[in-house]
């Protein structure tokens, strides 16, 4: 009984604890002070104020981005290849992805705010971005369709995706499509070359459709075979 009540009052404790925290972290995040995480790509975190401060090695690439979406209306894989053509890494010195690219063109803190549990603050360090660009950078991206949490419940008709393993540098095999004139190709494209381009990973696409099929006469011919399972065991 006395361990019992020990467990009740530490749990309790924890509770409480963690109300404080994050009542602490709302209440930084209400006076514009970076809460947790890493800072966005074009800023850095000042010790001294806990605020973002331009990164001067990377801040200039910013704008860069944004223009490239919203004026010259290149894509987010487009965008990424174009950086990296130009020798461009991300913070941790990889390749940009569209995705990377996505996070940034996404990013609220380039129009002084930051973001905490659901809500948003004004805070009081640089912009890197015109509020009107942002603001037509954000329709553009609900028009081309590239919000992401919105497909995240659409089933995939991509069976094989993430069974299959490159040769090459070992990531699994993700579904990809292109649209020719007249019709729409389905491929099984590796993960590196997908996300970081052909000079990351030069790993043929290979053909769904036809996978698909290989796959699936291989599995009949396998569960035709009635002495499989006798010759496992």
């Amino acid at each position: 009984m006395m361990v019992q009540m020990l467990g009740v009052f530490a749990e309790f404790e924890r509770a409480t604890i963690i109300d404080r925290v994050i009542s602490g972290m709302e209440r930084k995040a209400a006076r514009g002070e970076w809460t947790a995480g890493s800072p966005p790509y074009g800023y850095v975190v000042d010790p001294a104020t806990k605020c973002f401060v331009v990164d001067e090695a990377t801040a200039a690439l910013v704008p860069v981005v944004f223009d490239l979406y919203v004026t010259k209306h290149i894509g987010a894989r487009s965008i990424a290849a174009w950086l990296n053509d130009r020798g461009h890494r991300t913070r941790a010195g990889r390749p940009f992805s569209h995705m990377a690219v996505l996070t940034i063109l996404r990013n609220r803190a380039y129009v002084g705010e930051i973001y905490f549990r659901g809500s948003y603050h004004a805070a009081s360090h640089p912009t890197l971005v015109d509020p009107e660009v942002f603001s037509q950078a954000q329709e553009l991206l609900v028009a081309r369709g590239e919000d992401y949490s919105k497909r995240a419940s659409n089933s995939s008709d991509y069976l094989l995706s993430g069974f299959i393993v490159c040769a090459s540098c070992g990531k699994h095999f993700v579904g990809t499509a292109a649209k020719g004139n007249k019709y729409r190709y389905r491929y099984y494209t590796c993960f590196s070359r997908q996300r970081y381009g052909v000079d990351t990973c030069k790993a043929e696409r290979l053909p769904a459709d036809e996978l698909d099929d290989a796959i699936l006469a291989a599995l009949l011919d396998l569960y035709e075979s009635s002495d499989i399972f006798d010759k496992a065991a």
